[in-house]
Protein backbone atom coordinates (compact mmCIF):
# COMPACT_ATOMS: atom_id res chain seq x y z
CA UNK A 1 0.00 0.00 0.00
CA UNK A 2 1.09 3.54 -0.67
CA UNK A 3 2.36 5.64 2.19
CA UNK A 4 0.85 8.92 3.23
CA UNK A 5 2.20 12.00 1.48
CA UNK A 6 2.50 13.78 4.80
CA UNK A 7 5.38 11.47 5.65
CA UNK A 8 7.32 12.66 2.62
CA UNK A 9 6.21 16.29 2.82
CA UNK A 10 6.26 16.52 -0.96
CA UNK A 11 3.40 18.43 -2.54
CA UNK A 12 2.36 16.66 -5.72
CA UNK A 13 -0.26 17.40 -8.40
CA UNK A 14 -3.76 16.42 -7.34
CA UNK A 15 -6.35 14.44 -9.30
CA UNK A 16 -7.59 17.52 -11.15
CA UNK A 17 -4.17 18.13 -12.70
CA UNK A 18 -3.90 14.47 -13.64
CA UNK A 19 -7.26 14.40 -15.39
CA UNK A 20 -6.52 17.60 -17.28
CA UNK A 21 -3.08 16.44 -18.39
CA UNK A 22 -4.17 12.96 -19.39
CA UNK A 23 -7.02 14.28 -21.54
CA UNK A 24 -4.62 16.60 -23.33
CA UNK A 25 -2.11 13.82 -23.98
CA UNK A 26 -4.84 11.42 -25.09
CA UNK A 27 -6.14 13.97 -27.60
CA UNK A 28 -2.63 14.53 -28.94
CA UNK A 29 -1.88 10.80 -29.29
CA UNK A 30 -5.21 10.24 -31.05
CA UNK A 31 -4.53 12.99 -33.59
CA UNK A 32 -0.80 12.47 -34.18
CA UNK A 33 -1.21 9.88 -36.99
CA UNK A 34 -3.55 12.30 -38.78
CA UNK A 35 -1.46 15.46 -38.42
CA UNK A 36 -0.45 17.06 -41.70
CA UNK A 37 2.26 19.60 -42.48
CA UNK A 38 1.00 22.92 -43.84
CA UNK A 39 3.24 25.52 -45.46
CA UNK A 40 2.30 29.03 -44.26
CA UNK A 41 4.39 31.90 -45.66
CA UNK A 42 7.51 29.76 -45.79
CA UNK A 43 6.96 28.28 -42.33
CA UNK A 44 6.00 24.62 -41.96
CA UNK A 45 3.31 23.98 -39.34
CA UNK A 46 2.04 20.53 -38.41
CA UNK A 47 -1.70 20.62 -37.71
CA UNK A 48 -3.23 19.83 -35.30
CA UNK A 49 -0.21 18.20 -33.61
CA UNK A 50 2.06 21.19 -33.02
CA UNK A 51 -0.53 23.55 -31.43
CA UNK A 52 -1.49 20.75 -29.03
CA UNK A 53 2.16 20.21 -28.18
CA UNK A 54 2.54 23.89 -27.36
CA UNK A 55 -0.44 23.73 -24.99
CA UNK A 56 0.86 20.55 -23.31
CA UNK A 57 4.35 22.03 -23.06
CA UNK A 58 3.01 25.10 -21.27
CA UNK A 59 0.90 22.90 -18.98
CA UNK A 60 3.92 20.77 -18.09
CA UNK A 61 6.12 23.82 -17.52
CA UNK A 62 3.51 25.33 -15.21
CA UNK A 63 3.28 22.06 -13.31
CA UNK A 64 7.07 21.85 -12.90
CA UNK A 65 7.20 25.39 -11.53
CA UNK A 66 4.23 24.97 -9.20
CA UNK A 67 5.38 21.62 -7.79
CA UNK A 68 9.12 22.21 -7.84
CA UNK A 69 9.98 19.85 -4.97
CA UNK A 70 8.11 16.97 -6.61
CA UNK A 71 9.73 17.67 -10.00
CA UNK A 72 13.21 17.98 -8.51
CA UNK A 73 12.82 14.74 -6.55
CA UNK A 74 11.77 12.98 -9.77
CA UNK A 75 14.76 14.27 -11.73
CA UNK A 76 17.16 13.50 -8.86
CA UNK A 77 16.12 9.84 -8.86
CA UNK A 78 16.13 9.36 -12.64
CA UNK A 79 19.57 9.08 -14.27
CA UNK A 80 18.00 8.95 -17.73
CA UNK A 81 16.33 12.34 -17.28
CA UNK A 82 19.60 13.76 -15.98
CA UNK A 83 21.45 12.46 -19.04
CA UNK A 84 18.69 13.89 -21.22
CA UNK A 85 19.24 17.30 -19.67
CA UNK A 86 22.96 17.02 -20.47
CA UNK A 87 22.07 16.07 -24.06
CA UNK A 88 19.77 19.10 -24.37
CA UNK A 89 22.47 21.34 -22.87
CA UNK A 90 25.01 20.02 -25.40
CA UNK A 91 22.60 20.71 -28.29
CA UNK A 92 22.19 24.28 -27.02
CA UNK A 93 25.95 24.67 -26.68
CA UNK A 94 26.65 23.41 -30.20
CA UNK A 95 23.94 25.73 -31.55
CA UNK A 96 26.11 28.67 -30.47
CA UNK A 97 28.86 27.38 -32.79
CA UNK A 98 26.55 26.24 -35.58
CA UNK A 99 27.33 26.95 -39.22
CA UNK A 100 23.62 27.88 -39.57
CA UNK A 101 22.53 29.32 -36.18
CA UNK A 102 18.90 30.00 -37.09
CA UNK A 103 18.39 26.43 -38.34
CA UNK A 104 20.09 24.97 -35.27
CA UNK A 105 18.15 27.03 -32.74
CA UNK A 106 14.84 26.11 -34.36
CA UNK A 107 15.83 22.43 -34.53
CA UNK A 108 17.02 22.43 -30.90
CA UNK A 109 13.78 24.06 -29.76
CA UNK A 110 11.70 21.35 -31.43
CA UNK A 111 13.99 18.61 -30.13
CA UNK A 112 13.78 20.00 -26.58
CA UNK A 113 10.00 20.19 -26.81
CA UNK A 114 9.77 16.57 -27.95
CA UNK A 115 12.04 15.42 -25.13
CA UNK A 116 10.24 17.47 -22.50
CA UNK A 117 6.67 16.64 -23.49
CA UNK A 118 7.18 12.93 -24.11
CA UNK A 119 10.27 11.72 -22.20
CA UNK A 120 10.00 13.97 -19.15
CA UNK A 121 6.20 13.89 -19.22
CA UNK A 122 5.98 10.09 -19.25
CA UNK A 123 8.69 9.77 -16.60
CA UNK A 124 6.53 11.91 -14.30
CA UNK A 125 3.26 10.18 -15.19
CA UNK A 126 4.20 6.60 -16.10
CA UNK A 127 0.76 5.23 -15.25
CA UNK A 128 -0.60 7.01 -18.32
CA UNK A 129 1.59 5.25 -20.86
CA UNK A 130 -0.32 2.06 -21.52
CA UNK A 131 -3.58 3.93 -22.05
CA UNK A 132 -1.90 6.50 -24.30
CA UNK A 133 -0.25 3.70 -26.28
CA UNK A 134 -3.66 2.10 -26.74
CA UNK A 135 -5.16 5.40 -27.93
CA UNK A 136 -2.34 5.80 -30.44
CA UNK A 137 -2.60 2.18 -31.62
CA UNK A 138 -6.35 2.43 -32.27
CA UNK A 139 -5.88 5.69 -34.16
CA UNK A 140 -2.93 4.26 -36.11
CA UNK A 141 -5.02 1.21 -37.05
CA UNK A 142 -7.51 3.53 -38.67
CA UNK A 143 -4.68 5.25 -40.49
CA UNK A 144 -3.38 1.92 -41.79
CA UNK A 145 -6.82 1.29 -43.31
CA UNK A 146 -6.66 4.71 -44.99
CA UNK A 147 -3.16 3.97 -46.33
CA UNK A 148 -4.12 0.57 -47.69
CA UNK A 149 -7.15 2.00 -49.50
CA UNK A 150 -5.00 4.82 -50.88
CA UNK A 151 -2.34 2.35 -52.02
CA UNK A 152 -5.01 0.13 -53.59
CA UNK A 153 -5.74 3.00 -55.96
CA UNK A 154 -2.23 2.44 -57.32
CA UNK A 155 -2.75 -1.37 -57.43
CA UNK A 156 -0.29 -1.80 -54.52
CA UNK A 157 2.66 -1.01 -56.79
CA UNK A 158 6.01 -0.98 -54.98
CA UNK A 159 7.07 2.30 -56.58
CA UNK A 160 3.88 3.98 -55.34
CA UNK A 161 4.25 2.97 -51.69
CA UNK A 162 5.86 6.34 -50.98
CA UNK A 163 2.59 8.07 -51.92
CA UNK A 164 0.25 5.83 -49.91
CA UNK A 165 0.52 7.56 -46.48
CA UNK A 166 0.45 11.08 -47.94
CA UNK A 167 -0.42 13.80 -47.11
CA UNK A 168 -0.18 12.86 -43.43
CA UNK A 169 3.24 11.17 -43.58
CA UNK A 170 5.86 12.70 -45.90
CA UNK A 171 6.85 9.25 -47.20
CA UNK A 172 6.57 5.55 -46.47
CA UNK A 173 9.67 5.02 -44.30
CA UNK A 174 8.38 7.10 -41.38
CA UNK A 175 4.99 5.42 -41.69
CA UNK A 176 6.59 1.96 -41.68
CA UNK A 177 8.75 2.90 -38.69
CA UNK A 178 5.68 3.91 -36.68
CA UNK A 179 3.88 0.66 -37.57
CA UNK A 180 6.99 -1.25 -36.47
CA UNK A 181 7.03 0.62 -33.16
CA UNK A 182 3.42 -0.38 -32.48
CA UNK A 183 3.77 -4.07 -33.39
CA UNK A 184 5.46 -5.37 -30.17
CA UNK A 185 2.62 -4.00 -28.02
CA UNK A 186 0.08 -5.92 -30.07
CA UNK A 187 2.11 -9.13 -30.33
CA UNK A 188 2.71 -9.31 -26.56
CA UNK A 189 -0.82 -8.21 -25.68
CA UNK A 190 0.04 -5.46 -23.19
CA UNK A 191 -3.45 -3.99 -23.66
CA UNK A 192 -5.23 -6.33 -21.29
CA UNK A 193 -8.39 -4.23 -21.11
CA UNK A 194 -9.50 -4.76 -24.72
CA UNK A 195 -11.12 -7.84 -26.33
CA UNK A 196 -8.69 -10.31 -27.91
CA UNK A 197 -10.60 -10.13 -31.18
CA UNK A 198 -9.94 -6.40 -31.40
CA UNK A 199 -6.26 -6.87 -30.55
CA UNK A 200 -5.79 -9.55 -33.20
CA UNK A 201 -7.62 -7.39 -35.73
CA UNK A 202 -5.27 -4.47 -35.05
CA UNK A 203 -2.29 -6.86 -35.17
CA UNK A 204 -3.41 -8.15 -38.57
CA UNK A 205 -3.83 -4.58 -39.83
CA UNK A 206 -0.37 -3.60 -38.55
CA UNK A 207 1.29 -6.60 -40.22
CA UNK A 208 -0.54 -5.91 -43.48
CA UNK A 209 0.39 -2.24 -43.33
CA UNK A 210 4.03 -3.09 -42.66
CA UNK A 211 4.10 -5.57 -45.55
CA UNK A 212 2.70 -3.12 -48.09
CA UNK A 213 4.86 -0.25 -46.85
CA UNK A 214 7.71 -1.96 -48.74
CA UNK A 215 10.30 -0.63 -46.32
CA UNK A 216 13.17 -3.11 -46.03
CA UNK A 217 14.63 -1.26 -43.06
CA UNK A 218 11.35 -1.57 -41.15
CA UNK A 219 11.07 -5.26 -42.04
CA UNK A 220 14.60 -5.96 -40.82
CA UNK A 221 14.09 -3.92 -37.64
CA UNK A 222 10.98 -5.97 -36.80
CA UNK A 223 12.89 -9.18 -37.58
CA UNK A 224 15.68 -8.11 -35.22
CA UNK A 225 13.21 -7.26 -32.46
CA UNK A 226 11.44 -10.56 -33.05
CA UNK A 227 14.72 -12.46 -32.74
CA UNK A 228 15.43 -10.81 -29.39
CA UNK A 229 11.91 -11.60 -28.25
CA UNK A 230 12.44 -15.27 -29.09
CA UNK A 231 15.73 -15.30 -27.20
CA UNK A 232 13.94 -13.95 -24.14
CA UNK A 233 11.05 -16.40 -24.53
CA UNK A 234 13.35 -19.43 -24.81
CA UNK A 235 15.84 -18.19 -22.21
CA UNK A 236 15.01 -21.18 -19.99
CA UNK A 237 16.22 -23.49 -22.79
CA UNK A 238 19.63 -21.88 -23.05
CA UNK A 239 21.62 -24.92 -24.21
CA UNK A 240 19.09 -25.90 -26.87
CA UNK A 241 18.89 -22.34 -28.14
CA UNK A 242 22.69 -22.02 -28.16
CA UNK A 243 23.01 -25.22 -30.21
CA UNK A 244 20.37 -24.05 -32.69
CA UNK A 245 22.07 -20.64 -33.05
CA UNK A 246 25.45 -22.27 -33.60
CA UNK A 247 24.10 -24.48 -36.40
CA UNK A 248 22.35 -21.50 -38.01
CA UNK A 249 25.48 -19.33 -37.87
CA UNK A 250 27.53 -22.20 -39.27
CA UNK A 251 25.21 -22.54 -42.26
CA UNK A 252 25.39 -18.79 -42.86
CA UNK A 253 29.20 -18.90 -42.72
CA UNK A 254 29.34 -21.78 -45.22
CA UNK A 255 27.18 -19.78 -47.61
CA UNK A 256 28.82 -16.41 -46.87
CA UNK A 257 30.48 -16.18 -50.28
CA UNK A 258 27.21 -16.70 -52.13
CA UNK A 259 25.41 -14.27 -49.84
CA UNK A 260 28.12 -11.63 -50.30
CA UNK A 261 27.87 -11.95 -54.07
CA UNK A 262 24.09 -11.68 -53.94
CA UNK A 263 24.07 -8.55 -51.77
CA UNK A 264 26.89 -6.91 -53.72
CA UNK A 265 24.86 -7.28 -56.90
CA UNK A 266 21.71 -6.11 -55.14
CA UNK A 267 23.51 -3.08 -53.75
CA UNK A 268 24.94 -2.08 -57.13
CA UNK A 269 21.44 -2.14 -58.64
CA UNK A 270 19.76 -0.24 -55.79
CA UNK A 271 19.98 3.53 -56.13
CA UNK A 272 18.51 4.05 -52.65
CA UNK A 273 21.35 2.08 -51.04
CA UNK A 274 23.94 3.81 -53.21
CA UNK A 275 22.62 7.22 -52.13
CA UNK A 276 22.93 6.20 -48.49
CA UNK A 277 26.57 5.31 -49.06
CA UNK A 278 27.02 8.75 -50.63
CA UNK A 279 25.55 10.40 -47.50
CA UNK A 280 27.68 8.32 -45.13
CA UNK A 281 30.83 9.22 -47.06
CA UNK A 282 29.89 12.89 -46.83
CA UNK A 283 29.23 12.50 -43.10
CA UNK A 284 32.68 10.97 -42.58
CA UNK A 285 34.34 13.91 -44.35
CA UNK A 286 32.28 16.38 -42.33
CA UNK A 287 33.28 14.67 -39.08
CA UNK A 288 36.98 14.94 -39.95
CA UNK A 289 36.54 18.71 -40.46
CA UNK A 290 34.52 19.41 -37.29
CA UNK A 291 34.93 16.40 -34.94
CA UNK A 292 33.98 17.94 -31.59
CA UNK A 293 31.18 20.47 -32.14
CA UNK A 294 29.83 19.37 -35.49
CA UNK A 295 28.08 21.62 -37.97
CA UNK A 296 25.12 22.36 -35.72
CA UNK A 297 21.80 20.61 -34.99
CA UNK A 298 19.57 20.27 -38.04
CA UNK A 299 22.19 21.42 -40.54
CA UNK A 300 23.23 18.16 -42.23
CA UNK A 301 20.68 18.39 -45.05
CA UNK A 302 22.19 21.74 -46.06
CA UNK A 303 25.87 21.27 -45.26
CA UNK A 304 26.61 17.85 -46.77
CA UNK A 305 26.05 19.02 -50.36
CA UNK A 306 29.60 20.40 -51.00
CA UNK A 307 31.14 17.23 -49.55
CA UNK A 308 29.75 14.99 -52.28
CA UNK A 309 32.15 13.39 -54.74
CA UNK A 310 31.01 13.03 -58.38
CA UNK A 311 32.01 9.37 -58.40
CA UNK A 312 29.75 8.65 -55.40
CA UNK A 313 26.70 10.62 -56.47
CA UNK A 314 23.62 8.89 -57.87
CA UNK A 315 20.79 9.87 -60.14
CA UNK A 316 18.76 10.96 -57.09
CA UNK A 317 21.57 13.05 -55.54
CA UNK A 318 20.91 16.77 -55.27
CA UNK A 319 23.25 19.75 -55.36
CA UNK A 320 20.88 22.23 -53.69
CA UNK A 321 18.54 21.88 -50.68
CA UNK A 322 14.98 20.73 -51.40
CA UNK A 323 12.66 23.64 -50.66
CA UNK A 324 9.36 21.88 -51.34
CA UNK A 325 8.04 18.40 -51.95
CA UNK A 326 6.59 17.42 -55.32
CA UNK A 327 6.66 14.29 -57.54
CA UNK A 328 10.05 15.31 -58.90
CA UNK A 329 11.70 15.53 -55.47
CA UNK A 330 10.26 12.43 -53.74
CA UNK A 331 13.09 10.34 -52.29
CA UNK A 332 15.66 13.10 -52.75
CA UNK A 333 17.48 15.37 -50.30
CA UNK A 334 16.93 15.08 -46.58
CA UNK A 335 19.19 14.04 -43.73
CA UNK A 336 22.02 11.59 -43.28
CA UNK A 337 19.77 8.50 -43.52
CA UNK A 338 21.25 7.43 -40.19
CA UNK A 339 20.51 8.64 -36.67
CA UNK A 340 24.11 7.91 -35.71
CA UNK A 341 25.88 9.64 -38.59
CA UNK A 342 23.52 12.59 -38.20
CA UNK A 343 24.28 12.95 -34.49
CA UNK A 344 28.02 12.70 -35.18
CA UNK A 345 28.11 15.34 -37.91
CA UNK A 346 25.68 17.79 -36.31
CA UNK A 347 26.77 17.61 -32.64
CA UNK A 348 30.25 16.10 -32.86
CA UNK A 349 31.62 13.06 -31.06
CA UNK A 350 30.22 14.14 -27.63
CA UNK A 351 26.77 14.44 -29.22
CA UNK A 352 26.97 10.92 -30.62
CA UNK A 353 28.15 9.50 -27.27
CA UNK A 354 25.26 11.20 -25.48
CA UNK A 355 22.84 9.88 -28.10
CA UNK A 356 24.19 6.35 -27.64
CA UNK A 357 24.00 6.68 -23.88
CA UNK A 358 20.41 7.89 -23.98
CA UNK A 359 19.12 5.17 -26.25
CA UNK A 360 21.40 2.13 -26.28
CA UNK A 361 22.43 2.71 -22.65
CA UNK A 362 18.91 2.64 -21.28
CA UNK A 363 17.99 -0.20 -23.64
CA UNK A 364 20.92 -2.27 -22.39
CA UNK A 365 20.12 -1.64 -18.73
CA UNK A 366 16.47 -2.52 -19.30
CA UNK A 367 17.42 -5.69 -21.14
CA UNK A 368 19.77 -6.84 -18.37
CA UNK A 369 17.07 -6.34 -15.79
CA UNK A 370 14.55 -8.15 -17.96
CA UNK A 371 16.67 -11.30 -18.03
CA UNK A 372 17.20 -11.24 -14.24
CA UNK A 373 13.63 -11.00 -12.95
CA UNK A 374 10.70 -13.37 -13.02
CA UNK A 375 8.03 -12.83 -15.62
CA UNK A 376 5.01 -10.81 -14.53
CA UNK A 377 2.78 -8.16 -16.03
CA UNK A 378 5.32 -5.37 -15.52
CA UNK A 379 8.15 -7.32 -17.20
CA UNK A 380 5.86 -8.08 -20.16
CA UNK A 381 5.14 -4.37 -20.61
CA UNK A 382 8.86 -3.62 -20.22
CA UNK A 383 9.71 -6.24 -22.85
CA UNK A 384 7.16 -4.78 -25.29
CA UNK A 385 8.64 -1.29 -24.84
CA UNK A 386 12.22 -2.52 -25.22
CA UNK A 387 11.41 -4.44 -28.42
CA UNK A 388 9.58 -1.40 -29.75
CA UNK A 389 12.61 0.80 -28.98
CA UNK A 390 14.86 -1.78 -30.65
CA UNK A 391 12.98 -1.42 -33.94
CA UNK A 392 13.84 2.29 -33.84
CA UNK A 393 17.48 1.69 -32.91
CA UNK A 394 17.95 -0.81 -35.74
CA UNK A 395 16.03 1.32 -38.23
CA UNK A 396 18.25 4.23 -37.16
CA UNK A 397 21.27 2.68 -38.90
CA UNK A 398 19.77 3.48 -42.32
CA UNK A 399 17.20 6.24 -41.66
CA UNK A 400 16.93 9.30 -39.41
CA UNK A 401 13.34 9.67 -38.23
CA UNK A 402 13.48 11.08 -34.69
CA UNK A 403 12.49 14.51 -36.04
CA UNK A 404 9.07 13.08 -36.99
CA UNK A 405 6.65 13.89 -34.15
CA UNK A 406 5.00 10.46 -34.21
CA UNK A 407 8.31 8.63 -33.95
CA UNK A 408 9.49 11.08 -31.26
CA UNK A 409 6.30 10.60 -29.24
CA UNK A 410 6.59 6.81 -29.19
CA UNK A 411 10.36 6.60 -28.71
CA UNK A 412 10.78 9.35 -26.10
CA UNK A 413 7.55 8.38 -24.35
CA UNK A 414 8.62 4.78 -23.95
CA UNK A 415 12.12 5.75 -22.82
CA UNK A 416 10.64 8.02 -20.15
CA UNK A 417 8.28 5.25 -19.06
CA UNK A 418 11.09 2.63 -18.96
CA UNK A 419 13.37 4.95 -16.99
CA UNK A 420 10.71 5.33 -14.32
CA UNK A 421 10.35 1.57 -13.92
CA UNK A 422 14.13 1.14 -13.68
CA UNK A 423 14.73 4.02 -11.27
CA UNK A 424 11.73 3.15 -9.10
CA UNK A 425 10.49 6.73 -8.93
CA UNK A 426 6.91 5.55 -8.94
CA UNK A 427 6.84 3.90 -5.50
CA UNK A 428 9.16 6.55 -4.03
CA UNK A 429 6.78 9.39 -4.83
CA UNK A 430 3.35 8.00 -3.92
CA UNK A 431 0.22 10.00 -4.43
CA UNK A 432 -3.40 9.34 -3.40
CA UNK A 433 -4.44 9.60 -7.05
CA UNK A 434 -2.38 6.51 -7.90
CA UNK A 435 -4.38 3.37 -7.18
CA UNK A 436 -1.50 0.89 -7.44
CA UNK A 437 1.96 0.28 -8.85
CA UNK A 438 0.49 -1.38 -11.91
CA UNK A 439 1.98 0.32 -14.96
Amino acid sequence: MLQSLNMLEVKTPDARWHRLGFRGYALLFALLPWSVEIQMKGVALELPGEPLQVVLGLWLLFLLLRFRAWAWASVRENRFIQLGLVWIAWSIFTSFYSTMPLVSWKYTLVETAHWGIFALGMSLFPHWWRRLALVFTVSMSGFVIYTLFHHAGYHFRVDQAILAPMPFFPEHTAYAAVVALVLPWLVLGVFNNIPKRLRFSMLGLALTGLLFAFSRAAWLSVAGAGALGLIWYFRAYGRLFFAFSTVLLGLLWLNSAALSHFYAKKLSDDVSSQERINRYACAARMYVERPWLGFGPGTFQFQYLPYQQPTEMTRISVQAPISGRNPDTYGRGGGAHSEYWQALTESGLPGLLLFLGLFWGLFGIGLLRLFRVKQDETTLVLLACLLSILTFLLHGFVNNLLHDTRVAALVWGQLGFISTILSRIYPRLPHPFYKSHNF
